[in-house]
């Protein structure tokens, strides 16, 4: 930054390895912020970003900024990513937020993790806050961070760490479209089928792994059951009269005229056996033989006679 003015560098963040091989500083946002001079006036603000890539240099090495000289200011900033220095001569060293700065600089609410880089400013003056992994991750950080950074709801983007106000969450948004859909859901009655079958789809939608970060799947199941248990059986399901083959009636059965759960058929009187005339013309084919053989025999004896 030598062409003097005033310039802001806002929102900005690092997740990569940047190495500098050369006798030259190195950071993961601006590597150096020179001195006003020769006329010319130059002053520089950095605010809201972080880094969370390695930082290397031979010597001078930052997570923000590597090198800062009179009149610059960087605030509301973190970093989480290693910075070394891997030179033969050191003079300035690795700081996490700043590896040099004079004295005419402002450094303001910045913060790191010191068992990362064990150190926030390497030389120079200035001072950047320790935390620890946790306390960067939680809601407290983001209120001292402000409005420029946002939640990593389910760390689905930093691993928990806090992030951008423009960084999309698309996986995260899902995961809670989701939940609003299953908490819309409300007391199940009958109407509210569509509304849990939606809810289901919505889950079943989403990978496994995000599946398992939703809060209120339980809910869902609850709901999906007690819909079933206020839905009516269905008639020929499973053990439901007149169901499968092997309820009375099917198709395993005898094939008798009257076999249980079958209709009894009209019968035409015609084809039926008549049981009494049979009867009758049997009593009196005997009758007549009876007769016949007595009267043979009374001829028999009056012959004699």
């Amino acid at each position: 930054m030598r062409d003097g003015g005033e310039s802001v560098i806002r929102g900005c963040y690092n997740i990569g390895s940047v190495t500098n091989k050369y006798d030259s500083v190195v950071g993961g946002i601006v590597g150096h912020l020179s001195t006003s001079g020769h006329g010319v006036n130059v002053s520089v603000t950095i605010s809201d970003c972080y880094n969370a890539g390695t930082i290397t240099a031979k010597d001078c090495a930052g997570g923000i900024v590597g090198r800062m000289q009179d009149g610059h200011t960087v605030k509301n900033c973190y970093n989480i990513g290693q910075v070394r220095v891997n030179g033969d001569n050191i003079l300035d060293g690795a700081g996490a937020i700043v590896g040099m700065a004079t004295s005419d600089n402002e450094i303001t609410n910045c913060y790191y993790d010191p068992s990362v880089t064990p150190v926030g400013i390497a030389s120079g003056s200035g001072q950047a806050i320790a935390k620890t992994a946790a306390e960067l991750k939680s809601a407290e950080m983001l209120t001292l961070l402000g409005s420029g950074f946002k939640a990593d709801r389910y760390a689905k983007v930093n691993n928990g760490y806090p992030l951008l106000s423009w960084q999309p969450t698309a996986a995260a948004d899902a995961i809670d479209n989701v939940a609003a859909q299953i908490d819309a859901i409300g007391e199940v009655t009958p109407d509210r089928a569509d509304a849990i079958h939606a809810a289901r789809a919505a889950y079943d939608a989403l990978p496994e792994a995000d599946q398992a970060l939703v809060p209120n799947a339980d809910v869902l199941q609850a709901a999906e059951a007690a819909l079933a248990a206020l839905q009516p059986s269905q008639p020929g399901d499973g053990d439901q009269p007149g169901g499968g083959e092997d309820q009375p009636g099917g198709g395993d059965q005898p094939g008798g005229e009257n076999q249980p759960g079958q209709p009894d058929t009209p019968k035409d009187p015609s084809e039926e056996p008549a049981t009494g005339a049979y009867t009758g013309v049997t009593l009196y084919a005997v009758w007549a033989a009876f007769a016949l053989s007595s009267a043979v025999i009374f001829s028999r004896k009056k012959k004699k006679a």
